[in-house]
Order: C-alpha cells, then structure tokens, then sequence
C-alpha cells in the first residue's frame, strides 16, 4: 500500500510540473519529429487535460496561442513520458480535433472528424471495449485547403487556369490565361482586297485563324456610266439585279448577267419592243450579217432580223450603228460591234450617252 501511494505522488509531481503552460495534445497532431508540446496560433484542435491517470476527463478547447517550450518532461496522451526537446514546431494545417479514446460501452456509438481536411464524420460502435469505425469517412472534400494547382481551360483546352483549395473544393482564383481565339478545325470566310472586294477562306489552327488559299477578288457587276464622253464602269449599282434589264442606262449581259444574261439564249425574232435598242441582245438566228430593226405594226411593234451585207464592215458604215433604221450587235455584226461602242465616230472608250457603252467588255473590279 506504501509503494501504491509513492506511485501516485510521483505521477502526480510530473503532471504538476507540466501545468505551467504545457498541455498534451493527441499524438497524431503532432508531425514534429521528437516534440510533443506544440501549440500554434489559430489551432482548434482540442485537448484532453493533462491526467494520465484518469482517462474519462472532459477535453478542454485549446486556446489558439502559441506557446514557447518550457523545458519540462511532457507527458503524452498514450501514456508516454518523453523529454523535451527544446524547439518549437509550426501546425501541420490540417487540424483533427482529439479523440478521446478511452475504453468503451458495448453498443455505444458516435461520429468523429476524419477526412483530408477533418470535415467529414466517421461512425464508430463499440466493439470489445474499443471504439471500431462503421463504414467508411463521409467526406465531401476533394483537396486539402489552401493547395493550389493549375487545369487546362480554354476554347481547345490550351490555357490555363489557377484555382485554390477552399473549404476542400478547387476554386477558380483569376480569370483562364488563353489566346485562342477560334475552335481548331473551324471555317470562315471574311471580306479581303481593296475594298474588301474580294473573298478569303480561312481556318482555325492551333486557336488562330489562318488564311486557307488566296484572297479571290470576284467581278462585281453594276453599269455603263457616260461620263465627259468616256464609258466608265459603275460597281455595285442598285439598279443591277432589279429583274429589269435596261440598255439605255448602261445593263448589258456583261456588266448586269442577273438583269440581262438570259436575252442572249433567246431568239429575238418577233420579241416585242418599243425601240431598236430593246433588240439589242437577242439571240442572232438568221443566216448572213445584218442589223435588227423594230418592227412598227399595228398593236405591238416587234424586233426583226434584217439580213444584209451592205453596213456589216463595208467602206463608211464600218462602225457599231444604232439609229431610226436599226441596230446592228456583236450577234448581228461582230466586226462593226464586237467590244466597241455604238456611234458613228466613237472608239475606244469614247461615247456620247450610257447606251454606247453596253457593246464593250465589262473590266473586273481589282479595287
């Protein structure tokens, strides 16, 4: 009975000699190698009271101070007296509170933290007097606070994206750093040339578009303009593409296909018209050289094919003609008309109205 009592005062002068700001924490939060009396500000664990010989005393809160090492003996929770090795150790971050594993009830049951931050619950029964965990950690965290990492972002995923670990979830930190501006593989056609007159295919490569092939400038239609006696081509005219082909203001096949072009399949003979002019594009079907004329009858007036040789070419009328008696074509008379304007005395690119113009070869517009 005598030793049983000096046992005891020796036990409690240890315990006594590490009440002057030494606590004993669980072991498992402490990574320090050879120290066990560690406490660092902001710390939530909590902590059993420093009595090895009772086990069932309440846990008290730690204080989130930082404090120095005294030097004493440090008795830890299992029980073991260690030295002091002198240093002080910074908090491994994850917290995991203390868990108070003194013996048992048969069929108790709880939930102690667990998880890679120690926000999940672990169910345990008692088992044989120790406490056995029940299926697995119910944890919802993914990464451990405060771990940071960089994923791929970006239309082709070749950026980069910073993200934290917050409350144990990777959070976007910033915005994704990516320069791609387009889906690899994609198409387009964008507007290219002087004036943007022309077309450019282009596709996506490597998140940048990239010219497919050359800039192709495509002939822009319109009209004859008569301007200071020169026949001037006029791109893009409203009127073009109106459904109404209009000789006097300058359309031809050439300059204006969409209002014009399907004249030229037709066989003018016995087409209505109210002037020479309107016969001007008709299809040639008759045999030899000759000019078309407008025919007047009663009702309708219609063009009609005149067969002759006596303007086509010859001495004096070897010029496009247009007049009251007629006109003559490059269908009708390629040598008088063939890319030149109508008019005694015009050549060239010479002109006295638009309609001398509607004879002559329609340049492509190169901006």
């Amino acid at each position: 009975m005598q030793r049983y009592l000096v046992l005891v005062i020796a036990l409690a002068a240890i315990v006594l000699s590490c009440e002057d700001g030494t606590r004993r924490i669980f072991p498992y939060d402490n990574n320090a190698t050879g120290d066990t009396d560690v406490f660092v500000a902001g710390d939530s664990d909590t902590l059993l009271i420093d009595d090895p010989v009772d086990p069932d005393d309440p846990v008290e809160p730690d204080d989130g101070t930082v404090e120095p090492d005294d030097g004493e003996v440090v008795v830890t929770d299992d029980g073991t007296v260690e030295p002091d090795d002198g240093t002080i150790v910074a908090d491994d971050v994850v917290v995991i509170p203390d868990v108070d594993n003194a013996s048992c009830s048969f069929g108790d049951s709880r939930q102690i933290a667990c998880g890679i931050n120690g926000d999940g619950l672990q169910s345990q029964t008692c088992l044989g007097g120790e406490w056995q965990d029940q299926g697995t950690c119910v944890d919802d965290d993914v990464c451990l606070n405060g771990d940071t990492q960089d994923i791929a972002c970006g239309i082709n995923g070749a950026g980069q994206q910073a993200q934290d670990c917050v409350s144990g979830q990777w959070v976007n930190d910033g915005a994704c750093v990516d320069d791609d501006v387009c889906l690899n593989d994609d198409t387009q056609t964008i507007p290219c040339g002087d004036n943007d007159a022309g077309d450019q295919d282009q596709i996506c490569t490597l998140g940048q578009w990239v010219n497919d092939g050359d800039c192709v400038v495509l002939p822009q239609t319109g009209r004859w303009d008569c301007v200071s006696n020169t026949c001037t081509p006029v791109y893009g005219d409203a009127g073009c593409g109106n459904g109404t082909c209009s000789p006097n203001t300058g359309e031809s096949p050439v300059s204006c296909p969409a209002d014009c072009l399907s004249f030229v399949t037709q066989d003018g003979q016995g087409k209505a018209c109210s002037d020479e002019i309107d016969c001007a594009f008709y299809l040639w079907q008759a045999g030899g050289t000759g000019y078309w004329e407008c025919r007047a009858v009663v009702g309708q007036d219609y063009c009609n094919a005149v067969v002759t040789s006596s303007y086509c070419g010859t001495n004096g009328y070897d010029y496009c003609y247009y007049g009251t008696i007629g006109i003559e074509t490059p269908a009708t008379c390629a040598t008088d008309c063939s890319n030149k304007p109508l008019g005694d005395g015009n050549t060239g690119m010479q002109c006295d109205a638009d309609r001398d113009c509607i004879f002559l070869q329609w340049p492509e517009n190169n901006g």
